[in-house]
């Protein structure tokens, strides 16, 4: 077997598979010519069988009628990896499989033509450009409000700015509101834009609370009677407690402090009806207010004692 000089590890394989396999053969026919011997198969390690692309066919051949009834016993899988050579790796499985690549059914995702990769396509290789755009919507996930519990406000009302303030995609939207206008929280009827529900967090517990949404420059929302009903408040004002769903809560100091407008009367002054009455007192602003500032009662003051008052109009610097 060695004076043929195998050249590749390859050939000495198929060299030696032809040697085991004609070795084969003349042993099986020599039990069959002298059948008072006994067919005792002699148990020798084989050689490693490595089937290359086209596999040879045997040199020596037997007889038609012996080749019929026996037929070598099929090799099994090989343990060795594929071999290389000049760094390239040769596996006889996928070098098949490409030849049974239908070429007229592969299309390109270069040129969108049939029979070639886009790896080889002739056309110019497309240049993919993509636009980035970063569209940033303004609005705020979570909100921080001061709300003034009055216990005789048959609804609880949002300022329509602090509903504009929560960013769109988490904002309830409005739906149609039976009440058109709310009255005694500004100087007129102030129209109501729409109703929702809203998610609110009192210390650690979220509840959900029904608003009316007004288009008022309060800074504060109003908690009405509805909602002391459904918490179940307790107001102590003698300790200066306040006990919602069964929790106290605590003092409340927003981040930004909103302005306030404190107005003081000095004195009790009964006013009769039909007569115009002005009545002195001190007015004091917390924040900067320039040009005049209207001085007004309430429409629902006016129209539960039938009062005429005159509107006061002074300016800002005197006060």
């Amino acid at each position: 077997m060695l004076e043929q000089r195998p050249q590749t590890l390859a050939e000495a394989y198929d060299i030696a598979r032809r040697h085991e396999t004609t070795k084969q053969t003349a042993f099986y026919f020599t039990n069959r010519m002298h059948p008072g011997t006994h067919n005792v198969a002699e148990r020798r390690p084989r050689a490693a069988v490595i089937r290359e692309a086209a596999e040879e066919e045997p040199t020596e051949t037997a007889a038609t009628e012996q080749e019929t009834r026996w037929r070598p016993e099929p090799a099994s899988p090989s343990p060795y990896p594929p071999h290389t050579f000049s760094n390239q790796t040769f596996t006889p499985s996928k070098q098949k499989d490409r030849k049974d690549i239908n070429w007229e059914e592969i299309h390109c995702h270069n040129c969108s033509g049939l029979g070639h990769m886009r790896r080889n396509c002739p056309s110019p290789k497309k240049t993919t450009k993509a636009q980035v755009l970063s569209a940033s919507q303004p609005g705020s996930v979570s909100l921080e409000v001061c709300a003034v519990l009055d216990s005789g406000a048959r609804k609880s009302v949002l300022p329509l700015h602090h509903y504009n303030a929560v960013h769109p995609e988490v904002r309830p939207p409005l739906q149609p509101s039976v009440v058109t206008s709310v009255v005694g929280i500004g100087p007129g009827d102030i129209p109501v834009v729409g109703e929702a529900n809203f998610p609110v967090q009192i210390n650690k517990r979220q509840v959900s609370i029904h608003f009316l949404v007004a288009d008022i420059a309060s800074e504060e929302a109003l908690l009405g009677h509805p909602f002391l009903v459904q918490s179940k408040a307790r107001l102590d004002y003698g300790t200066n407690r306040m006990v919602l769903f069964g929790e106290e809560v605590p003092s409340f100091q927003p981040h930004s402090k909103p302005p306030l407008r404190a107005v003081r009367v000095s004195r009790t002054v009964v006013v009769e009806p039909g007569r115009e009455f002005l009545v002195p007192g001190c007015t004091r602003f917390k924040g900067q207010f320039k040009g005049e500032v209207m001085l007004s009662p309430t429409k629902g003051f006016v129209e539960k004692h039938r009062l005429l008052v005159r509107p006061n109009t002074c300016k800002s610097s005197m006060l």
